[in-house]
């Protein structure tokens, strides 16, 4: 069973600084879900993905408005990899989960409807 694709690209600038923004923004997702998570666990609530993806999603449009720059999938998926990380955290199967760093393994996720995004789309 196939479950993803690796497909090597050759972007031009205009491309290549489209996949930037996008790993940028799934990065800073990450990185505000992983502190708030921190956060409201040292109030004593019990926080989870879901709930700080509402809690990103209500604030980005004031705070955040270069985030609609790139894919939603961008930024909506990274919650769903901090949930994770914490699963496996609670399992013990890992460490505490870290902040990512730019440069590292940068990465992002498309969903196949999004593959058309004007700012990923190739000169014809």
């Amino acid at each position: 069973m196939i479950l993803s694709h690796k497909i090597r690209i050759y972007p031009n600038k205009e491309q290549e600084q489209g996949l930037v923004k996008a790993c940028g923004c799934a990065r800073f997702a990450y990185n505000w879900g992983l502190s708030e998570w921190t956060k409201q666990y040292k109030e004593g609530l019990k926080p989870n993905g879901y709930k700080i993806k509402k809690q990103f999603n209500a604030i980005k449009r004031e705070k955040y408005p270069w985030i609609y720059e790139s894919p939603k999938d961008a930024n909506q998926r990274s919650f769903n990899y901090l949930q994770k990380a914490f699963n496996s955290f609670f399992k013990k199967r890992t460490h505490y989960p870290k902040f990512h760093k730019k440069g590292i393994k940068d990465s992002f996720y498309l969903s196949n409807d999004v593959v058309n995004y004007p700012s990923l789309k190739g000169r014809a």
